[in-house]
């Protein structure tokens, strides 16, 4: 699925933190330093908050279905 990004018209906020909690998280590995990995777990829970209020929030739902139709 990251190989699709590019192509999506937008990008939500919780796509967007998700992606880069992977990205740092994994980098982080790599390095073996933590407080890369810390950050990416941080920001991996703030990309489920993101996520939460999408789901719960009907204007930001509805423009995550628009964007994928």
């Amino acid at each position: 699925w990251f190989e699709m990004l590019p192509s999506l018209p937008s990008i939500t906020i919780a796509l967007e933190t998700s992606v880069l909690a992977i990205f740092i998280g994994q980098m982080g590995r790599i390095r073996e330093d933590m407080t890369m990995v810390r950050e990416g777990l941080r920001l991996y829970t703030r990309g489920l908050q993101e996520l939460q209020n999408a789901l719960w929030h009907p204007n930001l739902m509805y423009r995550a279905l628009q964007t994928r139709c």
